[in-house]
């Protein structure tokens, strides 16, 4: 897994280790809540609302790329969106991991 602590001047609590198809979220040494992608392979993700919210951008092999939003301290879905072809059509909260 990978560690990473966002660099966030609103001082969030979290970490996260990521895999491939999940990220697993801690405060200090505890694990509060693991995130799983729809599609198995997040290529993007980040900590956003001073760490309160994940966004997770994720593909398969084939199909459109898929863009979650999960409540960081509880892995919670909260909103989903899918890539149509340009940012247009995708909510605020996604638009920094269009590419």
């Amino acid at each position: 897994p990978t560690a990473a602590k966002a660099a966030n001047p609103f001082r969030n609590p979290f970490e996260a280790r990521s895999y491939p198809d999940k990220l697993e979220i801690y405060q200090g040494d505890k694990r509060v809540s693991e995130i799983r992608s729809e599609k198995p392979n997040i290529e993007r993700w980040g900590f956003i609302d001073s760490g309160n919210l994940v966004v997770v951008k994720s593909r398969g092999e084939d199909g459109p790329t898929i863009y979650e939003l999960f409540d960081t301290a509880t892995g919670e879905l909260r909103d989903k969106a899918v890539r149509s072809g340009n940012n247009d059509s995708l909510p605020i909260w996604a638009v920094d991991f269009f590419e």
